[in-house]
């Protein structure tokens, strides 16, 4: 058992984002096993309690406190481990210090005092926290971006009926992707402006389309999120329809494009309503959605795929929608790929990205049995995996589901847990194929490709390695860029598709070239 040790900062309030990095930097530390640096509300504390970081401090400690546990393999380095995180929060607090000697508003009374022109206010604090503060900035006349979880239902249909009654928009919760007038928020991606306009209730869903409508050389007006939530009964998608009527009436917006898992029956008509009023072409793609009947009669073009979302989109604003890949050069892929395969008989896909691991379930699943694959997402007819340390057959994990992330930060901050997994997957012999995604940008780790290139390589010395399949989200203008991240992949032995579904093909033809002998 390793050495836990804590500390309790008493009334520092510090936002999610920044304490994901902080625990991120203390987990790469030398014999550091795991740590955590949140606020210590009740739900932050059950969170300390289950990843075995809970201490009598930390349990005394008031919602207000900021608590810093982690375990590391020796008592000196897990204080070491506690004196980096306070040297980190202490610069952090000297650089809130503005050039010009006056402190950062800490406040949103004091930011609206220094500029009334704001209007947008983005809000990640703890749950406990965060519907009052989405409240009192819609009280302000502000649109809200709730980045915070942990949020009620009944609070998210409170705001959003507040939000709509004063004709604002409440992004969220759990809202990780948006780009307003240009401006890429939380995990967006530098991407053109343009004449395109996107609703999304899903976070990477969101990137894998905008990233591919700016490789077609078109661009952005609006990226509107909404939070996965919103479209259900229990919600009534208010957001959703609100950004899409927002579209409706945005003079730069020809093209509207419309992303999320399939919407509640009640909802998806109220949607489908307004796209039979509006003479905008719209593209509709419900994530793992097979009939379109109502989208169809409403006048919408409807897409199989993310990336079929983007084509249509690119087509429809006058752009030239080429196919992301011959077939000579994917016929030779998949040649390439089940040359590299082991003689190992199942797939194993690891993903940071939820809506990327979706879809590449709902690919899977239309051509492998469903019975054969497990999952902690599964879907219909899927098997949910028992123990999510051990995979079973054709695995597929989402790894920024809340099981992966209690006491850590998400992989797309930190892939640490992300990577570690796909070493362990390359070292079964009975795999004979890894699927993964990358996905860059704004609020990304920084070079997930270079660490994986490396765990690739350090496996490669070990034992012989399956075939290695993914794809990369971003653009050229992301930094690191997309074409430097794909290289390093490269270089590792990874054969790189230009897209998630067609990486989740790939996949899948190789496991059927295999069972096919």
């Amino acid at each position: 058992m390793g050495h836990v040790k804590s500390l309790v900062v008493a009334g520092s309030y510090r936002d999610s984002v920044f304490l994901m990095k902080v625990s991120s930097q203390l987990s790469q530390l030398a014999g550091v096993e795991m740590a955590s640096v949140m606020m210590a509300t009740e739900r932050n504390k059950e969170l300390f309690q289950t990843a075995g970081l809970m201490t009598v401090q930390i349990q005394n400690a008031k919602p207000d406190d900021l608590a810093i546990s982690l375990i590391a393999q020796t008592q000196e380095q897990a204080e070491a481990g506690i004196h980096v995180a306070v040297d980190m929060i202490s610069t952090s607090n000297q650089e809130k210090k503005q050039s010009n000697g006056s402190k950062t508003p800490e406040r949103l009374e004091q930011a609206l005092a220094a500029d009334s022109g704001r209007n947008m206010a983005l809000i990640s604090v703890a749950g406990d926290y965060a519907a009052y503060e989405a409240a009192k900035a819609l009280r302000n006349n502000l649109d809200v971006m709730l980045y915070s979880d942990n949020i009620s239902i009944a609070d998210e249909r409170r705001l959003k009926e507040m939000a709509r009654d004063t004709g604002r928009i409440v992004m969220g919760p759990d809202c990780g992707t948006a780009i307003i007038n240009g401006v890429p928020l939380a995990f967006a991606n530098n991407v053109a402006e343009g004449c395109i306009g996107v609703v999304g209730a899903s976070g990477t869903g969101t990137q894998e389309v905008t990233c591919i409508i700016d490789q077609m050389g078109q661009g952005i007006s609006q990226a509107i999120g909404t939070g996965g939530r919103d479209l259900k009964q229990e919600v009534g998608g208010i957001s959703f329809i609100t950004g899409l009527q927002y579209l409706i009436q945005h003079d730069a917006t020809k093209v509207i494009v419309l992303i999320s898992k399939p919407p509640h029956d009640s909802v998806r008509a109220k949607i489908a309503e307004l796209i039979q009023q509006t003479t905008k072409p719209v593209v509709v793609h419900y994530v793992g959605s097979d009939d379109y009947g109502l989208e169809t009669a409403a006048g919408a073009k409807t897409a199989a795929t993310l990336a079929h979302t983007a084509l249509l989109a690119v087509k429809l604003a006058g752009g030239i929608a080429a196919s992301l890949i011959d077939d000579a050069v994917y016929q030779q892929k998949v040649q390439d790929a089940v040359d590299k395969a082991t003689d190992g008989r199942f797939l194993r896909g690891i993903f940071g990205g939820g809506t990327l691991c979706y879809e590449a379930l709902d690919i899977f699943g239309k051509v492998i049995d469903p019975a054969s694959i497990y999952s902690n997402i599964p879907l219909k007819n899927m098997n949910r995996l028992a123990n999510l340390q051990r995979s079973i057959g054709h695995t597929f994990l989402d790894m920024g589901e809340d099981e992966f992330t209690v006491g850590k930060p998400h992989p797309m901050i930190d892939p640490t847990s992300k990577h570690k997994r796909i070493a362990e997957e390359l070292a079964d012999p009975q795999v004979a194929v890894v699927l993964f995604d990358v996905v860059i940008g704004h609020g990304a780790f920084p070079d997930q490709a270079g660490d994986l290139a490396g765990i690739i390589k350090t496996a490669g010395k070990k034992h012989s390695l399956p075939c290695l399949i993914a794809s990369v989200t971003g653009t050229e203008k992301d930094v690191p860029s997309r074409s430097d991240q794909i290289k390093k992949l490269q270089d590792a032995g990874v054969i790189i598709l230009p897209s998630n579904d067609l990486a989740a093909k790939l996949a899948c033809d190789v496991i059927q070239t295999r069972e096919r002998g």
